[in-house]
């Protein structure tokens, strides 16, 4: 101690030494209380500063710079003044300043990150009560035990040296008991502390996700911020990975700098008390020069780290969507096109990360020798500098020399424990920066979510509203006042009648689609709307329900301001079906909690006899949880939607095209049972039958106009119409646009455009149907009359046990096997890249250990220069350690790169091999459908699963090669030193060591397994509430899906807290075997190694002995850490044989779903038909020229029959019409010819293919979507693809491929052939791709033209533009879309699956008609009796239990229709291949089958 401090006064030195603790530990502490002040601060006057601005009047938009602003106060509920300002701020933003705040928010986002940080913290601070104090309290006293312990420690090491060195035995066996109780008393301490860390990370985490549910599910936002807003892409990826992260970071970072200000306090306290305060100043100085300078050099890591999170987010919605819409896929082919979207995501992503490693590589040199060896180095000059001076100089004698070699010992803990301490305290800057990326998208979720949920969506339009529309939103807010104000500048008020008073539709992107809408509804009076695809109807509604903001007008309706309230109910066309029982299906969206008294089972089975679905009870049962929307049809969905309007008994009922797909007969059966309930309906429909239930018809026209049309008197449902009174209204007053009246209505006039004349039409049908067809059931039966047939076939009664439907069975492997194939795929070849990188890593590491042996002799040498008073000797030791120094700091980030580089490589052999295979014979469809146990989160596996995989493979495999490589080195050098007694006593601890530790772990492979499950159905909930966002708005069942999706986080955590409880115990016993007990046997081996050394009195030899214990020390701690290494290796082997089990698995699942079944598969009772025989010709069988099942039994996955030894022929020309009722097998029929089923019993062919038996590969590569030719399939909701206008055409085409097959181009004969996706055929030159571009975007047009929509070319910007089509067009305008499709492709047969339903009945007739011309024969599935007259033959499902029947049709007034004739040639065709087993020999030609007289030809 130096001389003027040990004049000062006991006290007085005290204080002195508390205050540079004080000084140097709090530093940290103080300078994030004072940024935080200051933040505070600011934060206050710019709130001041705003709310002056707004009461000034002054203009310029500053919305857009409160993303931490929003969260406080969305945490504190806001204040309405603050509500009234933000609102008039983002009016006048609305009127110019966009520009201005478009630049105040690049201001903001420049140094946004920190503040988005500290904003999470300030929320979560606020809310974490109690309990959550207390763990923070006992974590700090944790801390602080924890440096007592650490420092009582070191000097007890320090002792424990000095009585080695001498040799005292009694004295050893002392303080090795106290070591050995203070070591286990630092395990329980160390496991306590990660287990209060890790319980605040889940507090946090559940605090954050209730405080985003809460905004997310309140007031629809949950639907605006998907389909209105669009400034948040993935929400479910910030909700789901997000906010764990964040959290976990955050409570890791609290516990370190926790613990580094007490030490830092501590140890700056201990250290001026027995040496001079420079030392202390010295590392304090050195942190913060060192720590200036990295900050300076510092990347964004923030901006980097965000954006890796929104590509994840983006490649894992890509799996999502392929999940969701897989059946659609799989029979439009599109496969590869959606793989080579999701490579393209996949491959930015990888470019991406690796740019992120690159940078990180060079960042991590700066930083780990500024402060990690350069600073090892000063440290050493610190530790040894006293012990020259004469503050810590002793005598010459040997127990002089043992005193100081102790207090050595302790000194350099103490220096050590001081420089990671403030080392921390610097580094957390950096590492809250590398959590801003993070934090920013939190932020701007929540600020998001308050923004919507407080209904301020007009502030966030689109670019692309502008001109006129911008104007009118603007001043429509700008006028908006009061509690009734809607989303725009509309108003809501509350009535007992609907009313719409002078109200016009915007689309979020600015489409005006109704202009001055003015109507009343009253009790009673039933409005029926009707117009073209995308004029609006639906959009009404989504005014109506507070769902689109209302910009003018005013609504009065039941309940208050813009929601739907209990007394309206809304059915859509797609009931949305949740997860649950049946109850929970028929009284959604309340739930059990909800209801005023228990549904009985009686009643619930009376609702369901309403409509016909009894029999759900006894196949699912009550107490059945059931995805419902996968198990039941489109039919019985819309049945379920009815039950429960009938349960809810509401005063008006929405129903929008909610019967489209049942029968004729159900559909007026369900309008008698409301109109008997009282429930007044406003229906949107395409069937004029339902004119007759109405009294009031509301026409739009598509362009903002619109007509009423009354009715005076309604006698009974059939009647005509009186002359009816009239009100139109659309672009201009009513005086400027003439109404004629004709024919009872009231007609708009005006400029006629293409739109309006389809709409007049429309109309036309609609006034005309009571008429002209009687309406109702006399319709109906007008039509039938018109129609004559026969019964072709019937089915045979059913005899014997049913055929075995086969599944898919993975052969599931070991965990060896499963561990022997991934690597197989990590490595595809012994000269990859990640072979070279791995012996790289194991250079790198062989070197790193060189390093290490020679830092461990240096600080031997350093001991013994102190002995010897060396000054000369310890500078140049100091040169050599700051060059070394320099190497160290080289190797140890291009080790961290090369592990990161592995891991990403590894990720992308392992998802381009899965992806391959899930893309293969539509596996990513047969392993969800046929599965044995139902790979529902392939995609969460794909994802999540192969990223955490490889990067705990790749972490696994260093810590494997470094303990490994450093057990080899240091028990060589230790057997030079202990001999082999030291290396013996090594080894047996660990292999005890090991022992015990594997008898005590728990099982972590399936608890990970668990616990990735869980986060899989959890992130599940999410994604499904996205998809189906609009139905669950309109229901209002936000709370019923906030409470699911609560119930599943509850799961989560629940578990999570369950693992962490088992962490605790045996964290305790791995950190005492592993880290603390070998430090007990380290000093044993260094007293056994100190009786045996022959020790003379002289400074040599006693520095020799010095040098060779510490040296001893340092190779014996090196071999201990590799063993506690290689112990925590074992351990990570358990954790990963979760996740290597769900990985491989889905391997094991995909690999099954490539062969053929397996014969044992297909046995069963009974014998097969003859028709077997033609498997045996395998390919070289002939390709047929028609669609035909010959003694094929239709039988689900499930094991229901729904067809028994269906046999029917469609020939080219004559189609073939499907009905039955719903859940009677219709789509199932097409699942099964698509391959997509498996064939269980009979023959199916196909144009173009081989005929198709029992036996044949369930999903053959070319037998769905247009790889052959032949068929073409277009369902109801046709699948809206990702890309542009053209792409929804051509799709599952490339735009080259389309191009080329609209010109027929060739590659000529030598060349290469054209490649996938984009890549060109050789010979396709730039002049001859622009040419065919041409052609191709003409022959869109022409198609588009067929189909009635070329507006949306003009309407969308040309045929680049993109979109969320899904969202963006109406239901009937993606059917159009989808029979462009077809006319597109123009295959030989069309699969039909209601794919017009949404359409008006002129535009389906006309659509069948230009099917007709361009020769395809269709097949359908329909429930309209108008699209009888297009079909030459009826196959009838008749009740879902096998039974059917094949009729023709004939018109009566045409006695020689070629449809008559082709059903007869039909059936010979099908007498004739069930002779043949199912091969036609007419003139020894294979299905050389004439085509009738009259047939078209394509």
């Amino acid at each position: 101690m130096q001389p003027w401090l040990l004049q000062l006064p006991p006290a007085r030195r005290r204080m002195l030494a508390l205050g540079a603790a004080l000084l140097v530990g709090g530093g940290g502490a103080a300078a994030v209380a004072y940024y935080r002040t200051a933040a505070v601060a600011a934060a206050v006057r710019r709130r001041e500063a705003r709310a002056a601005l707004a009461h000034s009047g002054a203009s310029g938009g500053q919305a857009e710079g409160e993303a931490a602003a929003a969260l406080i106060d969305g945490a504190d509920g806001g204040k309405a003044g603050d509500e009234d300002s933000r609102r008039k701020k983002a009016v006048r933003k609305g009127k110019g300043g966009e520009s201005g705040g478009a630049e105040k928010g690049r201001r903001r986002k420049k140094g946004g990150g920190m503040a988005s940080v500290g904003t999470i913290c300030s929320f979560l601070a606020a809310r974490m009560g109690e309990k959550g104090w207390q763990r923070l309290a006992a974590l700090a006293a944790i801390a602080v035990v924890r440096t007592v312990l650490s420092n009582r420690l070191a000097r007890v090491q320090g002792l424990l040296f000095r009585s080695t060195f001498l040799r005292n035995v009694p004295a050893f066996t002392r303080l090795i008991t106290e070591n050995l109780l203070l070591c286990l008393a630092h395990s329980l301490i160390f496991s306590s502390s990660k287990f209060l860390t890790g319980s605040l990370s889940l507090q946090w985490r559940a605090l954050l996700t209730a405080a985003i549910h809460k905004l997310y599910f309140k007031g629809m936002v949950y639907y605006r911020m998907s389909h209105v807003d669009k400034r948040v892409e993935s929400a479910e990826q910030r909700i789901v990975s997000d906010v764990p992260h964040i959290c976990n970071e955050l409570a890791d970072l609290l516990h370190d700098l926790l613990v580094a200000a007490t030490d830092a306090t501590f140890y700056t306290y201990s250290l001026t008390t027995y040496t001079h305060p420079k030392y202390a100043g010295g590392i304090l100085a050195y942190v913060l020069c060192a720590g200036a300078l990295t900050s300076a050099l510092a990347p964004p890591f923030g901006k980097l780290l965000g954006k890796e999170q929104q590509q994840e987010g983006e490649y894992r919605q890509l799996h999502a969507r392929v999940r969701t819409h897989s059946e659609s896929i799989a029979f439009y082919g599109g496969h590869g096109r959606e793989g080579a979207l999701i490579s393209q995501a996949f491959s930015a992503l990888v470019k991406h990360s690796a740019g992120v490693l690159r940078t990180q590589w060079w960042f991590g040199i700066v930083q780990d020798f500024l402060l990690k060896y350069c600073g090892a180095t000063w440290a050493v000059v610190l530790i040894i500098g006293p012990f020259f001076g004469a503050s810590l100089q002793t005598e010459g004698s040997r127990d002089a020399r043992a005193e100081m070699l102790s207090r050595m010992r302790y000194h350099t803990s103490v220096v050590i424990a001081l420089f990671q301490a403030m080392g921390t305290i610097a580094g957390s800057s950096r590492r809250i920066i590398r959590l801003s990326g993070y934090a920013d998208r939190i932020c701007e979720l929540m600020q998001v979510a308050r923004d919507l949920s407080q209904q301020d969506v007009h502030m966030h339009t689109q670019p692309s509203v502008a001109g006129e529309d911008t104007r009118l939103i603007a001043a429509a807010q700008q006028d908006a006042q009061g509690a009734g104000e809607g989303d725009g500048g509309g108003k809501f008020s509350e009535a007992k009648y609907i009313q719409f008073d002078s109200v016009t539709v915007v689309t979020p992107s600015g489409a005006k689609l109704v202009d001055g809408l003015t109507l009343r509804v009253n009790p009673g009076e039933n409005l029926l709307i009707t117009g073209p695809n995308g004029s609006g109807k639906s959009s009404l509604f989504r005014v109506l329900g507070g769902l689109w903001p209302l910009v003018e007008g005013r609504i009065s309706k039941p309940g208050r301001a813009a929601d739907l309230s209990h007394d309206i109910f809304y059915v859509p066309q797609r009931p949305y079906m949740a997860i649950g029982t049946l109850q929970d299906q028929l009284v959604y969206p309340l739930t059990a909690n909800d209801l005023p008294e228990p549904l009985e089972e009686e009643r619930l089975r009376d609702m369901l006899r309403v409509v016909d679905l009894e029999d759900l009870v006894e196949r699912y049962g009550m107490e059945r949880e059931v995805n419902w929307g996968e198990e039941l049809s489109l039919g019985q969905q819309q049945r379920f939607g009815m039950a429960r309007l009938f349960y809810h008994a509401p005063a008006f009922a929405i129903l929008d095209e909610c019967t489209s797909a049942v029968t004729t007969d159900m559909e007026e059966r369900f309008c008698r049972l409301v109109e008997r309930m009282g429930t007044t309906c406003v229906t949107i429909s395409h069937r004029p039958a339902l004119v007759a239930f109405h009294e009031t018809v509301l026409a739009l026209d598509g362009e903002g106009g619109w007509t009423l049309h009354y009715k005076t008197s309604r006698s009974s449902p059939g009647s005509p119409s009186s002359i009816p009174q009239q009100l139109s209204g659309g672009e201009g007053s009513p005086e400027e646009h003439a109404v004629v009246v004709a024919g009872g209505a009231s007609v708009r006039g005006g400029e006629l455009t293409e739109r309006k004349a389809d709409a007049q039409v429309n109309v036309t049908r609609f006034l005309h149907a009571t008429d002209e067809h009687m309406g109702g059931k006399a319709a109906q039966q007008a039509e039938e009359e018109t129609v004559e047939g026969e019964v072709l076939a019937v089915s045979p009664p059913i005899e014997g046990p049913l055929p075995i439907v086969p599944h898919i069975r993975p052969k599931k492997r070991g965990f060896s096997a499963r561990l022997n194939a991934m690597i197989r795929i990590l490595f595809p070849k012994l000269g990859c890249v990640q072979t070279a990188q791995l012996g790289m890593l194991a250079f790198l590491v062989v070197a790193r250990t060189g390093l290490s042996d020679r830092i461990a002799s240096l600080n031997g040498t350093s001991v013994r220069n102190v002995l010897q008073q060396d000054k000369v000797a310890f500078m140049r030791l100091i040169a050599v350690s700051i060059l070394q120094s320099f190497a160290s700091a080289v190797i140890a980030p291009s080790l961290r790169h090369l592990q990161s580089s592995l891991a990403l490589g590894w990720r992308r052999h392992l998802t381009a091999h899965l992806t391959r295979l899930y893309f293969r014979h539509n596996a990513f469809y047969k392993v969800v459908a046929l599965g044995t146990e139902g790979l529902t989160d392939a995609d969460q596996r794909l994802c999540d699963d192969v990223s955490r995989l490889c990067s705990d493979v790749s972490g696994l495999v260093s810590s494997l090669v470094k303990p490994i490589v450093d057990i080899l080195w240091f028990t060589w050098r230790m057997r030079c030193l202990t001999g082999q007694r030291g290396v013996g006593i090594l080894y047996a601890y660990m292999l005890l060591g090991l022992g015990f530790l594997r008898a005590i772990t728990p099982d972590f492979s399936s608890l990970t397994a668990e616990q990735h499950r869980l986060e899989g159905a959890f992130r599940f909930m999410h994604s499904r509430l996205r998809t189906h966002a609009e139905s669950v708005a309109f229901f209002g069942g936000g709370d019923r899906e906030h409470a699911v999706v609560a119930d599943r986080f509850a799961r989560v955590m629940e578990h999570r807290r369950g693992v962490l409880s088992r962490r605790w115990f045996f964290g305790i016993a791995d950190e005492f075997i592993t880290k603390q007990l070998p430090h007990n046997v380290t000093w044993g081996l260094s007293m056994l190694y100190a009786m045996d050394y022959q020790l003379a009195d002289t400074s040599h030899s006693q520095g020799v002995l010095a040098h060779d214990l510490r040296f001893l020390a340092s190779v014996v701690s090196h071999s201990f850490l590799a063993f506690g290494d290689i112990l925590e290796c074992y351990r990570k082997v358990q954790e990963l044989a979760g996740t290597i089990g769900r990985v491989m698995g889905l391997d094991e699942a995909l690999l099954a779903a490539q062969h053929d079944l397996a014969p044992h598969m297909l046995q069963r009772p009974g014998s097969f038909t003859g028709l077997m025989a033609l498997a045996s010709q395998g390919p070289d069988a002939p390709a047929a020229h028609e669609v035909a099942f010959v003694g094929v039994d239709v039988i689900t996955p499930a094991q229901k029959l729904l067809a028994h030894k269906l046999s029917v022929a469609v020939l080219p020309g004559h189609s073939l019409l499907v009905t039955g009722p719903n859940g009677s097998g219709k789509s199932s029929l097409f699942r099964v010819l698509g391959g997509l089923w498996p064939l269980v019993e009979g023959t199916i062919l196909k144009p173009g293919l081989p005929p198709m038996t029992a036996g044949s590969m369930l999903l053959a590569e070319g037998a769905t979507g247009i790889a052959t030719g032949g068929m073409f399939y277009v369902p109801q909701r046709p699948y809206a693809a990702l890309g542009s206008l053209r792409d929804q055409i051509i799709y599952p085409l490339s735009r080259v491929d389309a191009a080329q097959k609209v010109v027929g181009f060739r590659a000529p004969a030598g060349l290469a052939a054209a490649g996938k996706g984009d890549t060109p055929a050789a010979g396709w030159t730039a002049e001859v791709e622009a040419s065919a571009f041409v052609a191709l975007d003409e022959q869109l047009a022409c198609i588009m033209e067929d189909v009635r929509l070329l507006y949306l070319v003009g309407r969308g910007g040309g045929w680049d533009a993109t979109a969320t089509w899904e969202d963006t067009l109406s239901l009937g305008e993606q059917q159009r879309l989808g029979m462009a499709r077809l006319f597109f492709h123009r295959p030989k047969f069309g699969i039909l699956d209601e794919c017009t339903n949404a359409t008006s009945v002129d535009v389906e007739e006309a659509l069948y008609a230009r099917a007709k011309a361009l020769g395809i024969t269709v097949i359908t599935i329909s429930q309209r009796p108008a699209l009888v007259r297009f079909h030459a033959q009826e196959l009838r499902l008749i009740d879902g239990e096998g039974t059917w029947e094949l009729r023709s049709i004939r018109m009566a007034n045409r006695a020689d229709s070629p449809r008559a004739d082709g059903a007869v040639r039909s059936k010979v065709v099908i007498e004739e291949l069930a002779v043949n087993g199912g091969t036609e020999t007419s003139k020894g030609s294979s299905y050389a089958t004439v085509a009738p007289a009259g047939a078209e030809e394509a």
